[in-house]
């Protein structure tokens, strides 16, 4: 996978120790849930999936997040839902959570009628192509058996210090992140 750079504008200051986390919103959650499968798949179901749904939609909203659950979802349903988020302005928000439960096997997961490749669920949310979130923690959570590219970046630009456009001040301070920057990616189990 490769990326263009591109320039971003967004309030990002170059060197911050710590995620600004006092925005309008919490932000989004999405709970992916699979119980049962098409069964041409011939996957077991998954009898524990409602008690781990609940539980993490009481959490979640407990933390002030704007929890969606999806339940047994298709794949070009699951994507769908990721694109329709990923195009939505996130700049009153702290961060996302994106949390998948499933089976999968090395280097897949499965949505309720086929496998894909666990990429899918982030890279709408790359810097290039869901700049609202452009600096904020983005965080998928995978509980799934389970099983890397080369990033060139995206350019920023330090909007903190700048001034309004009638100003004749010049151009604020740029500096580069890599495109799949500020993303939590956490698997309930190790590969293999």
């Amino acid at each position: 996978m490769s990326y263009n750079s591109t320039s971003i504008s967004a309030v990002i200051a170059q060197f911050n120790q710590d995620y600004k986390m006092d925005h309008h919103h919490r932000g989004k959650a999405l709970i992916f849930n699979y119980e049962s499968y098409d069964p041409t798949l011939k996957l077991l179901r998954r009898d524990g999936a409602v008690r781990d749904k609940d539980r993490l939609c009481e959490i979640l909203s407990h933390l002030h997040f704007e929890v969606d659950v999806f339940l047994n979802m298709p794949f070009k349903k699951i994507m769908d839902t990721i694109d329709k988020v990923a195009k939505e302005n996130h700049q009153q928000c702290d961060c996302l959570i994106v949390c998948f439960l499933s089976h999968g096997e090395h280097g897949f997961l499965y949505a309720y009628d086929t496998a894909f490749k666990p990429h899918h669920l982030w890279t709408p949310f790359t810097a290039s192509q869901c700049p609202s979130l452009a600096g904020k923690p983005k965080m998928f959570f995978i509980q799934a058996c389970r099983g890397t590219n080369v990033d060139d970046g995206v350019d920023m630009k330090n909007m903190q210090n700048s001034h309004s456009e009638t100003d004749s001040s010049p151009e604020p301070d740029s500096y580069k992140i890599p495109v799949q920057s500020d993303f939590l990616i956490a698997h309930s189990t190790v590969s293999g």
